[in-house]
C-alpha cells in the first residue's frame, strides 16, 4: 500500500480515491468470516475480488487461515463480569440484601 487517503469510515461517492496501491501481484487482503463459512475455507483455495472498484475481478487464492472470534453483534451481551451485583462472585455473594 503506498498511500491512504481515507483513513476512517464514512460515505463516500463512486469514484473516490481510498487508497493507492503499489505492486498489486503481491497485493493481500485481510477478511472476516463467520466460523460456519469460515470453516469450508482452506489455504490454497481459489478466490475472487470482486466489487473492488475496477472494470474486472481479481483472480485470488487463500494463503492463511487464523482462527479467531470475534463478538457476534447478533448474539445478546453474555460477558462475564464478577464484580456484577448479581454474580455468585461478587463481595455480596449476588445478593440484592
Amino acid at each position: 500500500m503506498l498511500r491512504i487517503f481515507e483513513k476512517s469510515e464514512r460515505v463516500v461517492t463512486p469514484g473516490t480515491p481510498l487508497l493507492e496501491i503499489g505492486f498489486t501481484p503481491r497485493l493481500e487482503i485481510v477478511s472476516d468470516f463467520l466460523t460456519r463459512n469460515a470453516v469450508r475455507i482452506k489455504p490454497g483455495m481459489p478466490a475472487l475480488i470482486t466489487d473492488w472498484g475496477g472494470a474486472k475481478d481479481i483472480p485470488a487464492r487463500v494463503r492463511l487461515v487464523e482462527p479467531g472470534t470475534l463478538p457476534d453483534p447478533t448474539l445478546p451481551d453474555s460477558s462475564y463480569s464478577p464484580d456484577a451485583p448479581d454474580s455468585p462472585d461478587s463481595p455480596d455473594g449476588g445478593s440484592d440484601r
